[in-house]
């Protein structure tokens, strides 16, 4: 576990996300930027999702420009989808309105290099989930 500027920050891997989508217990709100992205189809990710909506009723909100119909996070059938507003540069993703999920290079499509920040509920948390409400309303 890493600290940064007061968060506690881990390394973005498919099984820590998944982890973290399995302790969600309202709400997942996830900004694709755009539906190419390994992330939007990652199994262990999109059977987390499709647990959380299944087994403990959480609301699942994706946003992007362009969905890949019935593939991937596309294919889950009780997630709200939206369009953006205008394009996105980074996959961001909220959980709860604390644990926090971000893309730190754009340029690389498959997510090897992120963050996953826990309990940032006070601060980050807040923001991406205003960013997410900002882009789709």
């Amino acid at each position: 576990m890493v600290q940064y500027i007061g968060f506690n920050v881990i390394p973005f891997t498919s099984e820590a996300a998944a982890r973290i989508f399995d302790k969600a217990k309202e709400e997942i709100k996830i900004i694709v930027p755009d539906d190419k992205i390994d992330f939007c189809y990652n199994s262990q990710l999109v059977h987390a999702l499709d647990r959380a909506i299944a087994e403990r009723g959480v609301v699942v909100k994706i946003a992007c420009v362009s969905f890949a119909p019935d593939k991937g996070i596309f294919g889950l059938k009780s997630a709200r989808f939206l369009k953006l507003k205008r394009p996105y540069k980074r996959l961001l993703v909220v959980v709860d309105q604390k644990h926090v999920i971000e893309e730190r290079t754009p340029k690389v499509r498959k997510i090897e290099i992120g963050i996953i920040s826990l309990d940032c509920k006070s601060t980050l948390g807040h923001e991406v989930d205003s960013i997410f409400d900002e882009l789709t309303a």
